[in-house]
């Protein structure tokens, strides 16, 4: 059930249309519908259901001599920095003149085998508005198969402390990460804690894959119906969450691997989304009943006919545009209720 929302700051400010654009204006998919700046498209049932499959089908088999997203260049006012800090490579975007305030930092998906690519930086873009933040800090850790377990942790802890080490109160760090970087946030957060650090004021948590040993049955109604992650969309990282090479020689139901089974006492307030045709939605019931049998404070929205990461790769969509109001929403409202740390 989604909440009222009130008018939303990345609107009013264009840059999510301006991200939006930077995505539709290379699509391999044709005459696509526009949405407006102040509403997303509205599609019900099948044709939602052709749309999404053309749009990723667009994205990962684009049509000779066509690319599904361009080189990244950031709009005016905003600063876009590469460079390596605590031996991570990192990337900032920044809003031209910000100091201090609400950082986001940026966890981002791939199963874990995929480098930050240009969809990721576009993604940053969204983030900086739906946190009110001055800079997403985008990590570009390790990635299997060279890089396994604990690389891409020992990276997001480091860059953690470099967020730190800047000045910014780990109470106003926002940790956002998308399916493996979902999974990469909680394996942070309770590092973070083993280690007696200050933990951050919010996380929010897309498609996140909570579960490298899942048995939920989502991960089999969805796995053809699901365009992004599924075993006819995207066969290639559909055997990669099925074999994670990640993992290495641990057991899959390790807590380190999986999150959902560790202790998560003490996390800060959760925001999780995944949509109803999403393999790991399941998975993120269960995320949602082991935070709060925990004590913790978590929230979980489903979002009807949408499938995997449906925000990064669609944000033209309505269902994208009330995911980016609700983590907005989320964050304000913690913030306000004075329960950052």
């Amino acid at each position: 059930m989604k909440t009222a929302i009130k008018p939303f700051r990345l609107l009013r400010t264009g840059m999510l249309a301006a991200a939006t654009a930077f995505l539709l204006s290379v699509s391999a998919c044709s005459a696509l519908p526009e949405a407006s700046s102040n509403k997303g498209l509205s599609l019900e049932g099948q044709a939602r259901q052709e749309y999404v499959a053309k749009r990723i089908r667009g994205y990962f088999h684009p049509a000779a001599g066509e690319v599904p997203v361009p080189p990244f260049a950031a709009p005016s006012g905003i600063t876009h920095r590469r460079f390596t800090a605590n031996g991570v490579k990192l990337e900032t975007l920044s809003r031209e003149g910000a100091s201090g305030g609400r950082a986001v930092l940026q966890l981002h998906g791939g199963g874990y085998v995929l480098p930050l690519t240009d969809l990721y930086r576009i993604w940053g873009l969204m983030q900086l508005e739906q946190a009110a933040a001055g800079t997403v800090f985008m990590v570009d850790y390790r990635t299997a198969p060279a890089h396994q377990y604990p690389a891409a942790l020992e990276d997001a802890l480091a860059a953690y402390r470099y967020i730190l080490e800047q000045g910014f109160a780990a109470g106003d760090i926002v940790v956002m990460g998308d399916s493996a970087g979902g999974n990469l946030a909680l394996a942070l957060a309770v590092r973070i804690r083993e280690q007696g650090l200050p933990e951050p004021g919010v996380m929010a948590l897309f498609s996140p894959w909570t579960s490298m040993s899942a048995s939920y049955p989502s991960r089999e109604t969805n796995k053809e119906r699901d365009q992004v992650l599924g075993v006819i969309a995207n066969p290639g990282m559909y055997n990669e969450v099925l074999r994670p090479s990640y993992a290495g020689s641990l057991p899959l139901d390790d807590p380190r691997l999986s999150p959902v089974n560790a202790d998560l006492s003490g996390l800060p307030p959760v925001l999780i989304q995944t949509g109803q045709y999403d393999m790991f939605r399941d998975e993120a019931y269960a995320l949602l009943r082991k935070i709060t049998m925990d004590g913790g404070d978590a929230r979980l929205t489903v979002y009807p006919g949408m499938p995997h990461d449906f925000q990064i790769f669609m944000p033209e969509l309505q269902e994208s545009r009330d995911s980016f109001r609700e983590v907005a929403d989320f964050i304000d409202a913690h913030y306000r209720a004075g329960t950052k740390r």
